[in-house]
């Protein structure tokens, strides 16, 4: 695979012959999570359960059995803790690892510096090294849910019957530290996000130079944007060149300001230009800080008029671009690019480009 930097998660099996030679199974391994941080209520106005977190693992088994998460000391031991246990669809999870979505809630410490909490699997066989989180109260912050077929924009968003609707929305509403869970309804989510009447590159679309279209999360009060727990839940950006098209997923076009501190987890994406498109070569304005592309399926279309074909692109523009996370995504299937070129030459999975600084680019188990 094409990338520039890669951070391979390992899990070494030690293996001791005793007698008639027994193996010793593996401790779970954490490699990362999708959200830094999250409320720890608030889930369909929920005042005792949080957010939905999604960890990435290996060695923990297809079902959860007598097997925990625990989070800064809390161990969630009830079924209704999790939405899942193991997954490795939904979408598909690369490299044998395997994905738990748990939830948090109310008895979690809320309090100290970012981050105030550490986060274990404990199986049979062991306990994991721990990765950091930081767990929050909810204050002035919401949950939200988007359902592309039953929501409306005019409803709260609250909850899963009162969903809103549209991307576009979103892109524009959030506020630093909330989250917003999209569904899987077997409509793929496809509405044009315009984000300043021009561009309408993505179903995301950020820009607005010195009047931002978008909100920017801070440490420790992100803004997150999910597949809902379990849902199937598509992204499709494949119209073809024209004046105003529909090319990407996430797009940053020209002139955009700095999008910081946002993360967009577990979605399958398919789309003409690249699915993940943060500015774009010579751009002024755009670059991302803290931006976090986590556990998504994606792919680029060929189309009759041929596209780029490059998956996740980034450039670092005249705002620089910093601490981007590239995780457990699986990335396949690439189009040729539109000058011609064959499948796989000048296109690549992940492409990090110039045109600015670049600081902190994490990429890793894609």
């Amino acid at each position: 695979m094409n990338i520039i930097k890669a951070l391979l998660g390992i899990s070494v099996v030690w293996i001791f012959v005793c007698g008639g030679g027994v193996a010793l199974a593996a401790k779970p391994v954490v490699m990362f999570s999708d959200m830094t941080d999250g409320p720890t209520t608030g889930w369909e106005q929920s005042t005792s359960r949080g957010a939905a977190v999604s960890i990435w693992c290996r060695n923990i088994g297809t079902s959860r059995g007598g097997s925990y998460v625990s989070v800064g000391g809390v161990n969630l031991t009830r079924s209704t803790d999790y939405a899942e246990w193991g997954a490795t669809t939904n979408p598909t999870v690369p490299l044998g690892m395997q994905r738990i979505t748990f939830f948090l809630n109310s008895s979690m410490v809320t309090e100290g510096g970012y981050p105030n909490t550490r986060i274990t699997v404990t199986t049979p066989h062991g306990k994991s090294k721990s990765i950091p989180f930081h767990c929050r109260a909810l204050g002035n912050n919401r949950i939200y849910y988007l359902d592309n077929v039953n929501g409306s924009d005019g409803n709260s968003g609250l909850t899963v019957v009162q969903a809103k609707r549209t991307t576009a929305w979103a892109r524009g509403n959030l506020q630093a530290g909330d989250v917003c869970y999209l569904k899987g309804t077997g409509t793929p989510y496809t509405d044009h996000d315009q984000g300043d009447g021009f561009h309408s590159g993505g179903l995301f679309s950020f820009g607005g130079g010195s009047n931002p279209n978008h909100n920017n999360g801070i440490e420790g009060k992100s803004i997150s944007v999910s597949a809902f727990p379990g849902d199937h839940v598509e992204m499709k950006a494949n119209e073809e060149s024209s004046s105003l098209v529909l090319k990407s997923c996430v797009y940053m076009y020209y002139g955009g300001s700095q999008v910081k501190y946002w993360t967009f987890s577990k979605f399958t994406m398919e789309a003409t230009w690249a699915t993940v498109s943060l500015g774009g070569s010579g751009f002024t304005g755009g670059g991302v800080s803290h931006f976090r592309v986590i556990g998504n399926d994606a792919t680029t279309k060929l189309t009759s008029t041929g596209q780029w074909g490059n998956i996740i692109v980034a450039y670092g523009n005249s705002h620089g671009m910093d601490h981007l996370y590239v995780y457990g995504n699986y990335l396949h299937d690439q189009c040729a690019d539109f000058r011609g070129q064959d499948t796989g030459r000048r296109v690549y999975q992940i492409y990090i480009g110039g045109y600015g600084s670049l600081n902190h680019i994490y990429i890793g188990w894609n």
